[in-house]
């Protein structure tokens, strides 16, 4: 017995292909397929009959570390078997802007639009739920051609709802294109 997945790490939210192979046997062909995300319980995802070339495939919607495992269960000459993988998932990242009063555009990119007095706010969702882990807040200003980078913030603890923001003040960027950025870190 063995079992594959299409790649062993995944967006949050992805959906992992899993094959299980089940190679000689007398008369037994049936094989399952169980999924146990990291602090779950093992769910049985597919049993069934292996195909033609001894396999038998399913999906599963990867939301955390996961180990899938396939089973068979022995028949009249073999032995119980199984065999399992595990594959890793990476946090998702959501970010939106707000204290902007407008929008334009340079090229085809969309660019937020701030009042000199406003404070520009960058806010990020982590899932699955990080609360009390660390994201850090990047900001780079375009001038002479490209991307500089203007800051880089310490770490700061997510909410207990794995939220968290930043903000900048424009007093002295009238004029000038900004881009901002968070990034989770694994803890």
């Amino acid at each position: 017995v063995s079992i594959a997945t299409d790649t062993s790490s995944y967006a949050y939210g992805a959906t992992a292909k899993v094959t299980a192979h089940l190679g000689t046997t007398y008369d037994g062909r049936t094989l399952a397929i169980y999924a146990q995300p990291y602090g779950g319980t093992k769910t049985l995802v597919k049993t069934g009959t292996v195909d033609s070339h001894g396999n038998l495939a399913t999906s599963w919607k990867v939301t955390r570390r996961t180990t899938f495992t396939a089973a068979f269960a022995g028949d009249y000459r073999y032995a119980p078997a199984t065999a399992s993988r595990t594959v890793s998932s990476y946090a998702k990242v959501s970010e939106s802007l707000s204290g902007y009063y407008g929008s334009t555009y340079y090229g085809s990119v969309r660019y937020r639009v701030y009042h000199h007095t406003a404070k520009a706010r960058l806010n990020v969702t982590v899932a699955p739920g990080k609360p009390g882990e660390c994201v850090r807040f990047q900001t780079q200003r375009y001038y002479g051609g490209a991307w500089h980078t203007q800051s880089t913030s310490a770490c700061h603890a997510l909410s207990g709802t794995s939220t968290g923001y930043t903000t900048q003040s424009l007093t002295t960027a009238v004029g000038s294109r900004f881009r901002v950025r968070a990034e989770y870190v694994h803890s």
